[in-house]
């Protein structure tokens, strides 16, 4: 079995090395820079969020199959055929070494193709679901700090009331907890 040569790109160095950690002990695989990807390799590109523009960009560079680690994916995404070269689609949350081996050797023998990949969506990826303005609402106060009794006295709401709409907001979302919920809402705009 040939070795196929792995490049991973990342926004942060710690999801670079840890991504590159999971494949460095796997057999037939070796991690080279993305300068030095030559045909057979594959890229493992982990992305906040995978979305159109970041889809563009892939496809901006030479494409090559491509697996996305990512933590949202757009909801456009999640229903549209990629293109670029993505053939796996996995979530940051969900990904273990096996699950990552796996994709990195289907999109080297060729699991999907550059002209019509076929993106296997994890799962546990959810799809950016709407957020409601009463969603949105809570975000902001727990963004200004405001625990669950002062959110349930600032909107006359009941504590109960407020812990729902923070177990549903985080639940739909795949989120880990009130300040990933925080974290993602910035990110993604809603406050």
């Amino acid at each position: 079995m040939p070795t196929v040569d792995v490049a991973v790109e990342a926004s942060d160095a710690f999801s670079e090395a840890g991504l590159a950690g999971l494949l460095r002990p796997a057999p037939g695989l070796r991690i080279v820079a993305r300068r030095r990807l030559g045909d057979g390799g594959v890229l493992v590109a982990a992305l906040d969020r995978f979305s159109a523009r970041e889809l563009d960009r892939l496809r901006s560079a030479a494409p090559v199959p491509t697996v996305v680690v990512t933590d949202v994916v757009a909801e456009t995404m999640a229903s549209t055929p990629a293109a670029g070269g993505v053939v796996a689609v996995l979530s940051r949350t969900g990904v273990s070494t096996q699950r990552l081996v796996s994709a990195v050797l289907g999109a080297a023998g060729g699991a999907g193709n550059l002209e019509s990949p076929a993106v296997i969506v994890d799962r546990h990826v959810s799809p950016d679901a709407p957020v409601t303005s009463r969603e949105r609402t809570v975000l902001r106060l727990l963004a200004d700090g405001l625990d669950t009794p002062g959110i349930a006295a600032r909107l006359s709401y009941s504590e109960r009331t407020v812990k729902n709409v923070i177990y549903e907001l985080t639940r739909k979302l795949n989120l880990r907890s009130r300040a990933h919920a925080v974290a993602y809402a910035l990110r993604a705009g809603l406050i």
